[in-house]
């Protein structure tokens, strides 16, 4: 299998670093059977140090989540579950052309509790046309009622090629005004806040405790390995990609050929990422870091551009840490390009 080579190939791109997490996703690594999933794991444990108790998650359709399924990920160590519900109506899940349906987004859940998961994040959209304001609210309610650990909400984005980009594009149907899109997310962050749920990143809630390991290392700049084609991979200093072809891909594991692309960062781009990746979240910015590891120049120019917004109760300092504000992170995307050089 052209992954598990893969995985030995590059047991030493870590440089021998603890593996706090494990994260089975982009596509639909649920279509993929158990003992497919548990030959990866068993290359990671060969070829890796593992923690004594890593975060392990697998991005799910709701509908490949049979009880039978779903025990045997239990006993090949899969304790996370990240289940695409989207939504809890149909006409909803219809138009983002998604497979399941209402009643098997809520089955999945409530089997996947059965079944003996109990951190499942769930994932909902908001921000797209037909979403009103009362489905909004119920499809945030019901996401609560079911006391998952973990919720991921995002706003709905027009990726080219896609059936909604192409609706678009023809004027079937038409984006949301910005006014309902910030209504949208003030109400799914006060309510999340007021059921017990700590808003750590722009679009992520958790219960005490129940953060995502995995996300949060990207957040906090830590190195991190992906296998399989697409896959991301950064050592602090590197980004490396694999090609996204399948038979390309493997050919390339196969014949010992490059199968990814690199590129060394420089120090601009470094602090980019670092603003992008910590104001979003509930740790923030740190301007000494910002000091230290990336000189006096990008200090002054953070500092400078970050009064402004501080003055416009966007962002709030303390101490060294500058931090986004409920009022900011409804307009972040437009800080973090003032805050870039």
């Amino acid at each position: 299998m052209a992954m598990a080579q893969e995985i030995n190939k590059r047991k030493d791109w870590l440089d021998g670093m603890e593996i706090d997490t494990i994260y089975f996703g982009g596509g639909t690594p649920s279509f993929v059977n158990n003992e497919l999933i548990s030959l990866l794991l068993d290359a990671v444990r060969i070829n890796f140090r593992i923690a004594e108790d890593p975060e392990v998650t697998l991005e799910a359709n709701p509908e490949d989540l049979k009880p039978d399924y779903l025990s045997a990920l239990i006993k090949i160590g899969i304790n996370r579950l990240s289940i695409g519900i989207q939504s809890f109506y149909d006409d909803d899940l219809k138009l983002m052309n998604r497979v399941h349906n209402a009643e098997q987004g809520k089955r999945s859940i409530k089997e996947a509790m059965n079944a003996g998961f109990n951190n499942i994040s769930i994932d909902l959209i908001y921000g797209f046309p037909g979403l009103t304001y009362d489905k909004w609210i119920s499809n945030i309610e019901n996401a609560i009622n079911f006391h998952v650990e973990h919720l991921s909400a995002y706003h709905m984005t027009y990726e080219p090629s896609t059936v909604l980009y192409y609706k678009k594009i023809k004027n079937r149907i038409s984006e949301i005004s910005e006014n309902e899109s910030f209504q949208q997310f003030s109400e799914l962050s006060n309510r999340m806040k007021a059921a017990g749920y700590i808003h750590y990143e722009i679009s992520n809630f958790a219960m005490d405790g129940y953060w995502s390991r995995h996300n949060s290392g990207y957040w906090k700049q830590i190195p991190y390995l992906g296998i399989g084609p697409s896959a991301h991979s950064f050592n602090g200093r590197i980004r490396q990609w694999n090609i996204a072809r399948n038979m390309s891909y493997i050919k390339g594991i196969a014949e010992n050929k490059d199968y990814f692309e690199t590129e060394e960062l420089d120090t601009k781009t470094r602090y980019h990422d670092y603003v992008m990746t910590t104001i979003r979240t509930m740790w923030g910015t740190n301007v000494r870091t910002i000091l230290y590891e990336f000189g006096p120049d990008f200090f002054d120019h953070f500092n400078r551009s970050a009064a402004t917004f501080i003055a416009t109760g966007d962002l709030f300092q303390k101490d060294d840490i500058f931090y986004l504000t409920d009022k900011g992170m409804l307009i972040s995307d437009f800080i973090i390009k003032k805050l870039f050089i």
